[in-house]
Formats: C-alpha cells, sequence, structure tokens
C-alpha cells in the first residue's frame, strides 16, 4: 500500500522577520528550520507564513532533500495595506513526489496554491492556503472561493496551512467552551473601547469556517487539538499608559 506523508507548519513569517534573509548564505536560523523541518519526515509539506521564501536559493537551505520547492505570494492588498512588511508573505510547498499541475487558487482577497502530484490512479490535490487572519467575514469568503475552485473536478485533495479559524463549539469539550466564554468577554471589552482586537475576536468566535468545509465533504484532521489563543493584551495597556 502506498503511503504518503503530509506536513505543515505555521512558521510565522518564515523565521526571518528578526533578520535579512539573504546574508549570510548560511544563516543558523536557516539551518535550525531545515532541521526541524528533516525531523518530521514528511513526503510533501506546506510551509504558511512564510515570508521572503520566493528565493530558490532560501528553500534550498530551508528544504534540503525536497526535489520540488515552490513559493505562492499571497498577494493580498488588504493584508499589505494594515502592514506593508508583509508584502512578500506567501505559502510554501515542498514535494519528494512528481508535480503533474500546479495552480494559484485566487480568493479574491489574497492566493493559495494547487499542487497535483502524480500519486495513484487520480493524483493527489493539495491545496496549500492562508486565510485572512483578522476577519471570518474574509474568511468565510475565501472558503468558498476555494470550494469553487477544488469544485472544478473531483481529484483526491488535502487541503492544508493556516485557516486562522476554528473548530464549531458542538465539536468540543468544556474546556474549550470556558475559553470561548473568555474570549467572547475579552471581545465585548476591547470592543467597547473601539480596539479592533474587538472585532478580531469576536470573528474568531463565529466558527463557521470549518463548519463550510466539513459540509463540503472534509475531514478535520488536526492533531495538536491546542487550545484557543487569546491575543496579547499588553498592547492595549501599552496604548493607555500615561
Amino acid at each position: 500500500m502506498l503511503t504518503h506523508t503530509i506536513g505543515g507548519w505555521n512558521i510565522e513569517k518564515g523565521g526571518f522577520a528578526s533578520y535579512a534573509t539573504k546574508l549570510p548564505p548560511q544563516n543558523p536560523k536557516q539551518d535550525h528550520i531545515a532541521r526541524v523541518i528533516q525531523s518530521l519526515g514528511a513526503d510533501s509539506i506546506v510551509i504558511s507564513d512564510a515570508q521572503d521564501w520566493n528565493d530558490p536559493a532560501v528553500r534550498a537551505v530551508c528544504l534540503p532533500k525536497y526535489n520540488f520547492t515552490s513559493f505562492t505570494p499571497l498577494e493580498d492588498d488588504w493584508l499589505t495595506s494594515h502592514n506593508p512588511e508583509q508584502c512578500n508573505l506567501g505559502v510554501v510547498l515542498a514535494t519528494n513526489s512528481p508535480v503533474t499541475n500546479q495552480e494559484i487558487i485566487d480568493f479574491g482577497t489574497c492566493q493559495g496554491t494547487s499542487t497535483t502530484l502524480d500519486i495513484g490512479a487520480h493524483g493527489l490535490r493539495i491545496a496549500g492556503v492562508y486565510l485572512n487572519h483578522y476577519s471570518e467575514d474574509m474568511r468565510i469568503e475565501q472558503a468558498h472561493a476555494l470550494l469553487s475552485y477544488l469544485d472544478k473536478d473531483d481529484t483526491p485533495t488535502v487541503i492544508i496551512g493556516d485557516l486562522n479559524t476554528q473548530q464549531a463549539l458542538h465539536e468540543t469539550d468544556i474546556t474549550e467552551h470556558c475559553r470561548s466564554l473568555i474570549v467572547k468577554l475579552a471581545a465585548a471589552a476591547f470592543s467597547a473601547i473601539r480596539h479592533p482586537y474587538g472585532e478580531h475576536l469576536s470573528g474568531l468566535e463565529q466558527r463557521k469556517v470549518l463548519p463550510i468545509l466539513s459540509a463540503a465533504g472534509f475531514s478535520n484532521a488536526a492533531t495538536n487539538n491546542r487550545p484557543t489563543a487569546l491575543f496579547p493584551i499588553a498592547p492595549l495597556f501599552a496604548l493607555t499608559t500615561l
């Protein structure tokens, strides 16, 4: 039986936020990233939140022993208008399997990558995506755009990347319900003072994107079971301190 392992890593801007990526050629941080990726032992891997990985030399250092690598920029006008430093942010795909097709998935407000591997009778499509990190409404639109793209044929597909969304509450335990309540209270507090975290946290608690994908036949295969992340409130106090 053919076995093909697929990995994913949200690498926080590619791990390159704190230094220039091109000099020196062998940066210790790049070597560390390479060691982590090799330890995963994945036949294919999608790296999301990758910044400055458009340089093939960077990918060669960080993704040793992969026959094929690619970088797809998000080209997200909304994202770059809010944070110009993220103009070169994108999704990376690396694989050791033959690639029969690669296309850009246009979500309207950003892009993902669709890579079809020559595996099995019908191939295997890996959709490497990044959904908007701020607005659930934008994530919902992007999820529908993704499904519309994938619906053009019946190629077996794995969606992997940074969905910036959460599991529906009815599928979670009491601990997650308690965390959700805390997040909702924090959202209300931030909204009361017109802080942008209010809208962001409220969007997180809509929890609509994964059910949309589930209704289309995709199963949530997440295995990390990490708790909801409540954004730090320290910036708020930094803004209000006299």
